[in-house]
């Protein structure tokens, strides 16, 4: 009898199976503790125990029936559809892709190399039972490759040449951390402290994805809620396909609902919950996914160190799930071997991604680990059947375009409930902490709230390295102005004016839109009329105005004079020419103030300077650090990191004596 590194007591499993009661295992092989004695469900199903209370269906190494295994395992791929689907659709406007034929094949070889890196992640690398996928950690990268300004006006394909470089270049970085065993020698200082807040946070900090989107429409969001837990707890015991299939029950169900009502005509397009199948019908069946389908990718050395960032939240992601995927599934906590490999093998699977063009890298996904945790299904078998699925569905475009008529509020619903479980699984590593101590407490209490305060902090304000650029040069009185069309309508000057016209221009309006000679807004065309219709007539004895002639000079009145910026001695032909030329500027939205016109003659009379070389260096750093700081995850995980290692603590308070070997 073997004791796990969780607790001193034997734990209880399931008889070994006849044909494996002499098997040795292989070297990189996790196995689950030495069999013992079994209890049985309700229903009669042999469950096995975990030693913390978790009952399992079926453990790490069981292999359900052939049809049970291929509906748990499409199960996994129903769970896993909503975030692989969701990358390529927010890429698709960084990125320009307009043409649904386009994103159609993005999204058939999303699945395509899922299936083929969950496959090489469960056969050759951890050897967990966890789905590999898109990540979202690469989207802040990706939107700032995407958005840098040797790429602006170019076509997506282009763009994407760039992601796709900066992606290969990334999992070349992420291979040697796995292979060369820096990941699993950092091992020794992650604690259960820095565990807890780690994969909790990876739940948590997606909650924009949960009640945001199942709130769309709270009658099927909500109905699907509702289901996953009617189906995952309350009816569980009642009856085998509730313990097994509680996700894809619910799916189908809130599916279906949502599809009656849309054939009903309750739903119309336009709705959150309306049925479309509209993609489905512009879809084509066969899908072949080839290397390099947008061209060769380009490689950069901004768009590099840009991408390591979300390669530095991938890899203490996907550390986070071996626990939580361990622990679920009933496996030994992960040691530096498995952490190594697993690693490498997601390397691996991010080079395959660059190669074949998905414009992300694949991680481990933490909505399938909460999966685990709600079916109790932790065979390594039923994951590799999922993998199966994708694989053979990446080639069926059609089939997958099919699940994208599932509404948003589905997703949304289902998202509650998964990441939900991810971080109580988080905290579930707490249970050997000493939590009445201060020590403790402060670390998790920072850890938490940090993770969740600087993301929305860092996307309010990211931070910004560029360099400030030369200052504008000053013109001279007989050189051209610069061409600043709105400026030159604000002035009623051509493009030809000299820097010296435009100076006396400015003098002149000003005059006319000076407080001290006018108390009333020039800006205005009706005081502009106003003015005109009283300097050019004459008040006389009789009731009737005398109009004065183009030659005759105006009449002295004084506030009429100061709108129009004019003296005494003016002629009404004066008066008609100044006012036709204010009249026509404020019809242009010309300036309304002296203000106004001070900006307009200091853009005429400087010539912009030229915009400052990309600094490589500052930008990819500059990416690095916003791309971190909007990633609640790696916040939480860094601090309670560093904290757990420099504050002083004893190895029982800090539970390291329940979870590490000795």
């Amino acid at each position: 009898m073997s004791e796990t590194p969780e607790s001193n007591e034997p734990e209880e499993t399931p008889p070994a199976k006849p044909e494996d009661s002499h098997r040795v295992p292989a070297e990189d092989e996790v196995l689950p503790p030495e069999p013992g004695p079994s209890t049985a469900s309700p229903a009669g199903q042999e469950v096995v125990h975990d030693g913390q209370g978790t009952g399992l269906l079926y453990g790490i190494d069981d292999i359900p029936p052939p049809a049970e295994t291929l509906a748990l395992g499409f199960q996994h791929y129903l769970t896993m559809f909503g975030s692989t689907v969701a990358i390529p659709l927010i890429l698709s406007a960084p990125l320009g892709i307009t043409k649904g034929h386009d994103l159609a094949l993005l999204i058939a070889t999303m699945f395509f190399i899922s299936g083929v890196t969950t496959l090489l992640q469960t056969t050759f690398g951890n050897r967990l039972p966890i789905v590999q996928g898109g990540t979202f950690s690469f989207l802040g990268p990706t939107f700032a490759i995407c958005g840098m300004a040797t790429l602006a006006g170019t076509g997506w394909e282009v763009k994407m040449q760039h992601v796709q470089g900066a992606i290969i270049s990334g999992a070349a970085v992420e291979i040697l951390l796995g292979a060369t065993g820096v990941v699993g020698s950092m091992l020794r200082f992650i604690g259960p402290i820095t565990i807890a807040p780690t994969i909790a946070l990876i739940g948590l900090a997606l909650f924009k994805f949960g009640a945001p989107v199942a709130g769309t429409d709270w009658s099927i969001g909500g109905l699907t809620i509702l289901l996953i837990v009617l189906f995952s707890q309350v009816l569980r015991k009642t009856h085998r396909a509730f313990e097994l299939f509680p996700i894809l029950l619910a799916i189908l169900v809130a599916w279906g609902v949502a599809a009656l009502l849309t054939a009903v005509g309750v739903f119309v397009e336009g709705d959150p919950s309306y049925v479309s199948t509209a993609t489905l019908a512009e879809t084509d069946w066969i899908n072949v996914p080839t290397p390099f389908p947008w061209g060769w990718p380009q490689f950069g050395m901004a768009a590099f160190v840009g991408m390591l960032a979300g390669y530095m939240a991938s890899v203490v992601e996907s550390i986070g799930d071996y626990y939580a995927c361990a622990r679920l599934a009933g496996a030994p906590p992960p040691d530096k071997a498995l952490v190594n490999r697993g690693i490498t093998f997601e390397g691996i699977g991010c080079l395959i991604a660059g190669i074949w063009g998905t414009g992300n890298g694949t991680t481990s996904y933490s909505e399938n680990v909460g999966a685990i945790g709600l079916t109790r299904v932790g065979s390594r078998r039923v994951v590799q059947a999922g993998a199966t699925i994708m694989l053979v569905l990446g080639f069926v475009a059609k089939f997958g375009a099919l699940f994208t008529t599932i509404p948003q509020p589905i997703v949304g619903g289902m998202y509650c409930a998964l990441f939900g479980m991810i971080a109580a699984v988080g905290l579930s590593n707490l249970q050997r902490v000493d939590l009445n101590s201060s020590r403790n407490l402060f670390i998790l209490g920072f850890a938490f709230f940090m993770g969740l305060s600087l993301p929305v902090y860092f996307e309010a304000n990211p931070v910004d390295f560029s360099p400030p650029g030369p200052q504008p040069t000053v013109l001279k009185d007989d050189q051209p102005v610069h061409a600043d069309d709105d400026a030159l309508a604000a002035l009623g000057l051509t493009a030809e004016a000299t820097v010296g016209e435009a100076r006396a221009m400015h003098a002149k309006l000003q005059e006319v839109f000076s407080g001290e000679l006018s108390g009333t807004n020039p800006g205005q065309a009706g005081a502009l009329d106003a003015a005109l219709e009283t300097l050019s007539h004459q008040p006389p004895p009789s009731p009737d105005p005398i109009s004065l002639t183009d030659e005759q000079t105006v009449y002295p009145d004084a506030g009429a004079l100061g709108v129009l910026g004019l003296t005494p001695a003016a002629t009404v032909a004066d008066a008609r020419a100044v006012h036709d030329k204010l009249a026509a500027l404020v019809e242009a939205g010309g300036p309304t103030s002296a203000a106004a016109l001070d900006g307009a003659l200091e853009s005429v009379t400087h010539a912009p300077p030229p915009k400052p070389g990309p600094n490589a260096f500052w930008q990819a750093l500059q990416n690095l650090i916003n791309t971190i700081g909007q990633t609640g995850m790696a916040i939480g995980a860094l601090i309670a990191l560093i904290l757990d290692n420099v504050i002083p603590g004893t190895p029982d308070e800090r539970g390291l004596t329940a979870t590490h070997h000795h």
